[in-house]
């Protein structure tokens, strides 16, 4: 009763033609009770919580003790605190935001905007424009002057001064920069070229944040709005397209496929949030959205939504009701929901199974799926018959058969179990196999078998 290998991440890769493994809306986890350890599990679908705007959400930012929890919101070209208007805010760029104890400082490339019960824009010196702010480190907030390499500091804990005089250079390379994240009282400031750091120092009036001079690293940042807190770690998107984790020195995270979809994109941004004990590190490009769970090795499963070009949610925050996902195309705000659809759209989860085949034909009698089957909401979905769909190829991923189904079970079939029979013999290089579910059940993977003695017959 052969256990065959299903992959735990989304992989294509153009050079070198290699086989595609498809890992949408689903993700590993570590569970003794699966064949190789490690179970597949479905992502929730997506529910509409409320409308923010016209949209799209571009972004929001949420602190569990600022403004009783609220959560602010760029909508289009507009500012909300929860579903009321600030205002209209200007600039292109993706939201960076920052914050002291009662202070909440956004800037899209253009004007940055403090509010603290109303919104005011910051007079920058030489009104120049804040590509990017990070902050509050020492109760200051910190501005990237667009197209240079100067950063500018406020007043303590007043956004809203910022001297003439209250400014730095980054100086290791030449390269403007992009973006700055604040991580514990030290300040990483990333250029085009090269990752430098600086420290708070209060005893210093006239320079707060002098350079660490042994941390700067020759990797810098992609664009604005591709560097995050994850995993007690600064993240970010090189400018060689690598994702890097800040340690000691940078550290790949990850793989050729990933950094091989970020080369062929124009638009990036990445985001973090929390779900059932996973924290999820997000790299959106135009062409999709793939996610990295620490708890679930090093590979990166794909998010997507049915008849739409990526995943739905293009930024996340985390107020405490759970994660909250920001529209790309209106003012919507979802929410995971437990209907198993992206807000009525059939939400598809795919996964690949396989084994490489050096000589000889092996025969595949029948395909069986260890799975969570008889769950289904038959309240909510009362003539649904839920079925798990499978395809094979026999030369590498090329070309494949047609589908064929399997039922995955009504609600209390729980001894169901998918099974695919006759499905021939197979050689080099490789036998595999695409399963899909588009019906609204949940679905967890815990092993794919072939040629069970038995064929499962005495399973009803």
């Amino acid at each position: 009763m052969p256990d065959i290998l299903y992959g735990t991440g989304a992989y294509r890769r153009d050079l070198g033609n290699f086989a595609e493994l498809k890992l949408r809306n689903m993700f590993p986890e570590t569970s003794p009770s699966a064949e190789q350890g490690v179970a597949l599990l479905s992502r929730p679908g997506l529910r509409h919580a409320y409308t923010v705007g016209s949209g799209p959400i571009r972004d929001h930012f949420h602190r569990h003790d600022l403004f009783n929890g609220d959560t602010f919101t760029v909508s289009g070209g507009e500012l909300y605190r929860n579903t009321t208007l600030l205002g209209p805010i200007d600039g292109d760029g993706i939201p960076r935001w920052a914050n002291t104890l009662d202070e909440v400082v956004v800037t899209c490339g253009a004007t940055a905007y403090s509010y603290r019960g109303d919104l005011a824009a910051i007079a920058m010196p030489d009104g120049f424009n804040v590509r990017s702010v990070c902050g509050a480190v020492g109760g200051r907030i910190i501005f990237l002057r667009d197209g240079t390499n100067m950063y500018y500091w406020s007043d303590v804990d007043d956004a809203r001064t910022v001297g003439a005089i209250s400014w730095a250079e980054a100086r290791s390379m030449p390269d403007a920069l992009l973006d700055c994240m604040a991580v514990g009282d030290n300040l990483f400031l990333l250029g085009g070229e090269s990752v430098e750091v600086a420290y708070y120092d209060k005893n210093s009036v006239t320079l707060p944040f002098p350079r660490i001079i042994q941390r700067t690293a020759p990797k810098g940042i992609i664009a604005t709005g591709t560097a995050t807190m994850f995993d007690n770690a600064l993240h970010w998107v090189g400018h060689d397209n690598i994702v890097y984790r800040m340690g000691d020195v940078p550290m790949r995270m990850s793989n050729h496929a990933l950094e091989e979809r970020i080369s062929q994109s124009a638009n990036y941004r990445m985001f973090p949030f929390l779900f059932e004990g996973h924290a999820f590190l997000c790299v959106r490009t135009d062409h999709g959205t793939w996610v990295f769970d620490p708890a679930g090795g090093k590979e990166w499963p794909q998010f997507t939504t049915f008849n739409h070009p990526n995943f739905l949610g293009q930024c996340a925050c985390m107020p405490e009701s759970g994660v909250q996902f920001g529209s790309d195309t209106d003012g919507k705000i979802y929410e995971f929901g437990e209907d198993w659809t992206d807000d009525g759209e059939r939400l598809e989860r795919r996964f690949t199974a396989g084994f490489p085949i050096n000589s000889g034909a092996v025969p595949v009698d029948i395909i069986e799926v260890e799975c969570n089957p008889g769950w289904i909401n038959a309240d909510d979905w009362p003539d649904v018959d839920p079925q798990l769909e499978m395809r094979s190829s026999r030369d590498g991923g090329r070309n494949y058969s047609m589908w064929r189904v399997a039922k995955l079970g009504r609600q209390g079939e729980y001894r169901k179990r998918p099974r695919y029979r006759r499905c021939g013999y197979f050689d080099a290089p490789a036998a595999i196999f695409d399963f899909r579910l588009t019906d609204p059940a949940p679905l967890r993977v815990s092993g794919v078998i072939i040629n069970e003695p038995g064929g499962g017959r005495s399973r009803g």
